[in-house]
């Protein structure tokens, strides 16, 4: 099956060239870019991650269980962050 996209002004449009003759377009820039995402997702992740388990000794003690939930959806929220800008800056 094949169809024909007209070109915008003297280039075709990206999706009409097929993905294997497509050029990669890749600059200092961007490589390092990815690598600091990764590293503050990563960095970001293990310390949410991190808080979680430390909050799990005021689980077990009824007068800390409060702090416990409060502690827990703090987290979630900063991990629906986290997420939500790591899919937004790509």
């Amino acid at each position: 099956m094949s169809f024909s996209v007209p070109p915008v002004g003297d280039r075709k449009v990206d999706y009409a060239i097929p993905i294997k003759s497509r050029t990669r377009k890749t600059s200092l820039v961007s490589v390092l870019r990815e690598v600091l995402v990764g590293l503050v997702f990563g960095t970001g992740s293990i310390c949410i991650n991190a808080t979680q388990f430390l909050l799990l000794p005021l689980k077990f003690f009824p007068p800390t269980r409060a702090l416990y939930a409060n502690g827990i959806r703090y987290t979630k929220a900063a991990a629906a962050i986290l997420f939500s800008e790591s899919v937004s800056s790509h």
